[in-house]
Order: C-alpha cells, then structure tokens, then sequence
C-alpha cells in the first residue's frame, strides 16, 4: 500500500494549508479521484490539524468503500465527522485542557466546568469563566 499526500489549499486566518494521508494503491491516483473538491473544502474549513483530517478522511474512506461511493463527497462526510469537534469541549481538550486541568489552574469547580461545556451554566457565571480563560490566552 503506497501513502499519497493530499495537500489542499485553505487561507482562512491563521491556517495556511492542511494535508491529510490517504491510502492508495497506485501511484497514478490522483486527489480528485478520492475526494472532490467541495468535500476537501469542507475537510479544511472545520478541521484544524493533519491528524484531525486523517483520522476523518479515514473514517470518510472506509465509509466510501463499503457504500460503493467514489469519490468521497460533502455528504458522506457530513455523515461521518463528528458533529461536536468546533465545541468548547474538543476545543480545549486539543490543547490539552481537560475539565480537570481547567479546574486545577483556574481554582473552578468540576462541575461547574462541565455545566459550562454543556451550556446549563447560569449566563453571569459562564461570561466570568470564560472571560478569565480567554485572558488567559486559551483557545475559546
């Protein structure tokens, strides 16, 4: 099995391209003939590292195959990516802050933390904690 880099441009803000691994067998395979355009946008426009997009391109593509989709397009993506990867929670832990981290170095409850993640904090509190989290240079 040969690994071909599939490179797709993405120039929104901060984010300068992102590349995921995709399994081919033939050298002569080329991108489009895995994935369309639209889908490779759609790939880049709500994930933000390579291991995000191979770990859902694979999903995508095992998918494909036992469906018989070729190539993979928007809709079997939207059927296969995980719904919550741009919420607070994925967020934060990405970058290693787990509920528990969080509440060790902000002195905040547990509990609190995990009301704030599912939105069920009072609206003064939630506005409080995530002021102090974002002064303090966290990515919410």
């Amino acid at each position: 099995m040969i690994i071909a880099l599939l490179s797709f441009p993405y120039d929104r803000g901060k984010k300068s391209g992102v590349c995921a691994y995709t399994p081919c067998t033939d050298n002569n395979i080329e991108a489009k003939d895995i994935i369309d355009d639209k889908a490779m946008e759609y790939l880049a426009e709500r994930l933000s590292t390579p291991l995000q997009v191979e770990q859902h391109l694979s999903a995508a593509l095992e998918a494909a195959y036992t469906a018989g989709i070729k190539p993979i397009n928007t809709e079997l993506l939207e059927e296969t990516m995980s719904k919550r990867i741009g919420e607070l929670e994925p967020t934060l832990i990405r970058h290693g802050y787990s509920s528990k981290v969080i509440s060790d170095q902000f002195m905040f409850r547990t509990a609190e933390i995990r009301k704030l993640f599912r939105g069920e904090l009072d609206a003064n509190r939630a506005k409080e904690m995530t002021t102090e989290l974002r002064e303090a240079g966290l990515p919410i």
